[in-house]
């Protein structure tokens, strides 16, 4: 299925906060990590998630990341991530859709105060990279206010995004209910 830029960013939105629900690592008690059940997701009505791991540069910052990866279909590949950039310490969500016809990139930065969206620019090809479970972009041209008429936005800063995909889902978990 090939998206428009438009479709996407709603797209956006909605899985940025599946990612941050399938990455937000539970504690058990004493602040460990919460075990992982090793009942069958038919039985235990819970879907097993694999926190896959990664980095995304922004120019001269860097993000370790934790990543749902799922693979739709053919020649698709969708990771949502969170991290912190370091040195400043913003908070980010990435949307990558690994698609070998059509791929995009979203991330949020967050300092506290702000929030502001970039996106790999339309001037240049997304390259993406897929060798068994490692998924790769480099040279991303990230610019923010992309206006989706013109293609043009503002020039941000190079950057690109490495994850090591432990495992693929068929699609990404649904967000966690907080009722």
């Amino acid at each position: 299925m090939a998206w428009g830029p438009l479709s996407r960013r709603a797209a956006v939105a909605a899985a940025l906060a599946v990612g941050a629900a399938a990455c937000t690592v539970g504690e058990g008690a004493g602040g460990d990590p919460a075990p992982a059940s090793s009942a069958p997701a038919a039985a235990s009505g819970e879907v097993d998630t694999v926190v896959s791991h990664g980095t995304l540069r922004i120019e001269d910052e860097t993000a370790a990341l934790d990543a749902a990866c799922a693979a739709p279909g053919a020649g698709e590949i969708v990771i949502a991530a969170v991290g912190t950039l370091e040195p400043s310490g913003r908070s980010v969500e990435v949307y990558f859709q690994a698609y070998l016809a059509d791929p995009y990139i979203a991330v949020t930065v967050d300092d506290g105060e702000s929030t502001e969206l970039l996106e790999a620019s339309l001037d240049e090809r997304l390259e993406v990279f897929v060798t068994g479970h490692r998924v790769a972009a480099g040279a991303i041209r990230f610019v923010r206010n992309l206006d989706l008429d013109t293609g043009t936005g503002e020039f941000v800063g190079f950057g690109s995004i490495d994850v090591d995909c432990g495992a693929f889902a068929r699609d990404l978990p649904a967000p966690a209910d907080d009722g």
